[in-house]
């Protein structure tokens, strides 16, 4: 199984749909399904409309998807529920580090608010790393090794404004 996650902000951009005609391939050369996620958990950066003309384009250049458009505003309550279990389990915490803050020490957060039990009012949720992954194997650029300090990094999963990352946007 592959997807193509376009964000609704415009019509779709070449880089796009050289991913989508990318994941598409790969799904059909494996005998796998083919879906559309449509990224739409940003709405200040939505534009009206844009979704069903990047649905249009992708149908226009021959990429027709598996089962149904799957549209991730549609999946809040799976990401508070699955940001209630990290928070329960121990693997995310409060953060109320600003931007300005990290841009200070170096661009790369340091963990500060890992051992400070904030709450949630006007914090944002990271994760907290234990594996963090420095080097993986991609199929067609064989090992690619990943900046130390970044792939230890605890990223955030869910802004202190209410939207949703992308990296569990992306996954599922």
């Amino acid at each position: 199984m592959a997807a193509s996650p376009p964000s609704p902000s415009g019509e779709l951009h070449f880089g796009s749909l050289i991913a989508a005609l990318g994941s598409y391939l790969q799904a059909r050369a494996r005998q796998g399904r083919w879906l559309v996620r449509i990224e739409d958990i940003d709405p200040p950066r939505e534009v009206p409309g844009a979704a069903e003309t990047i649905l249009r384009q992708l149908e226009h250049y021959g990429l027709h998807w598996d089962g149904d458009v799957l549209w991730q505003s549609q999946r809040h309550h799976a990401y508070r529920e699955a940001l209630a279990w990290l928070h329960e389990q121990g693997l995310s915490y409060y953060c109320t580090c600003t931007r300005a803050r990290i841009q200070s020490i170096g661009g790369i957060y340091d963990g500060h608010c890992r051992v400070l039990h904030h709450g949630p009012d006007n914090a944002a949720v990271r994760i907290r790393q234990q594996h963090p992954v420095t080097q993986f194997t991609d199929q067609l650029r064989g090992i690619i090794h990943a900046d130390e300090k970044l792939a230890r990094e605890d990223f955030i999963i869910h802004r202190r404004d209410g939207f949703v990352r992308l990296q569990p946007g992306c996954c599922g």
